[in-house]
């Protein structure tokens, strides 16, 4: 395992299922050092404005809580609900991460963050059978010639991957 702070698991916030978020955060110290390509050290204590702050976890938690509240559901433009086909499969049929526990993250990384990624994953053809919602603490750009090559993207237990730019997809509230 490297000795980057970059998993869900050692700082990040997790969606709980149940409209709750569990958190382990890292000093800005050590996420800082880690966004600049440094190793850091597994002893540094952690801290979070998240967790530092009660109003932000109490309003964080009420969108998370709001967003679970809606019926979710898919329509065309002329308003006929869409219940079948390769969207709801990738949306609604994933034995890994139900599609609350996905909204949960998106939102809360939105709300958090200003922005998450959407990382296609398992592709068959040009359709991802398979998604990934990350917060910029996952994924790391690499650039040669100030141009994005790929991304390396850290998951829930340190292991890192190489992900196409064209396997990202970026959402951004501003």
């Amino acid at each position: 395992m490297n000795d980057y702070i970059s998993t869900i698991d050692t700082n990040d916030i997790v969606a709980t299922g149940e409209g709750e978020l569990a958190v382990k955060t890292v000093s800005d110290t050590t996420l800082q050092a880690w966004a600049q390509g440094a190793s850091t050290s597994r002893e540094t204590k952690v801290t979070s404005h998240y967790s530092q702050s009660d109003w932000v976890y109490v309003a964080i938690n009420a969108i998370l809580s709001a967003c679970n509240s809606i019926p979710l559901m898919i329509s065309l433009s002329d308003d006929k609900i869409v219940e079948s086909g390769p969207l709801i499969d990738l949306l609604y049929h994933d034995p890994e991460m139900s599609w609350r526990k996905k909204l949960e993250e998106l939102v809360g990384y939105l709300a958090l963050f200003k922005s998450c990624y959407i990382v296609y994953e398992d592709m068959v053809g040009n359709r991802p059978t398979k998604v990934t919602i990350a917060s910029e603490l996952h994924l790391r750009p690499e650039y040669k010639n100030r141009e994005l090559v790929h991304w390396k993207l850290m998951d829930d237990w340190g292991q890192q991957r190489i992900v196409l730019p064209d396997e990202v997809y970026k959402i951004s509230t501003f």
